[in-house]
């Protein structure tokens, strides 16, 4: 899941990299910039449920 985020955040600066340079692209440039940190913020989340997860995993661990 966390690596479809990062994928898609890729590929949204990746189109806003391509339309930076056409002055009539701008707005369409700002949504997938938008877009691009909307699904870094998501992979990030996850990733801090996933290092949660390994913590409450070694504990448990741990404690058997």
């Amino acid at each position: 899941m966390k690596r479809g985020y990062e994928a898609r955040a890729l590929r949204h600066e990746n189109q806003a990299d391509r339309l930076q340079f056409d002055d009539r692209t701008y707005l369409e440039m700002r949504r997938h910039n938008q877009l691009a940190a909307e699904n870094k913020a998501k992979a990030d989340a996850v990733q801090k449920e996933i290092d949660r997860l390994e913590q409450e995993k070694a504990k448990i661990l741990h404690r058997s």
